[in-house]
């Protein structure tokens, strides 16, 4: 089965997504959709989180914060100002594409 989609004038493979969805801790089950959404075609992602898995509201995966390992800590505040450049970076391009508008 071809799962290639075209969004927006990309090729969008969704068992990529999937795949790369299912590998993020507390995630059991993927499944990537075009559906339309206020008039636009719109890239989904539906997940099934793993039984015990800590998800909140918006279905985000708490990271553990108060651990007394030192490293740990340094290595979660560092992954975190890292997506904060990444996020920063990458915001105009998601706008300029039309992933998302303003």
């Amino acid at each position: 089965i071809d799962s290639q989609v075209k969004l927006r004038g990309y090729r969008i493979e969704l068992g990529e997504i999937e795949s790369c969805a299912s590998k993020f801790e507390g995630i059991s089950q993927t499944v990537a959709v075009i559906r339309p959404i206020g008039g636009t075609d719109t890239l989904c992602l539906y997940y099934t989180a793993d039984q015990g898995a800590t998800v909140d509201a918006k279905g985000k995966s708490k990271m553990n914060s108060d651990s007394k390992d030192a490293k740990y800590t340094e290595l979660i505040g560092n992954l975190r100002a890292a997506m904060k450049r990444l996020a920063k970076e990458i915001e105009p391009k998601v706008y300029e594409y039309g992933f998302l508008k303003k």
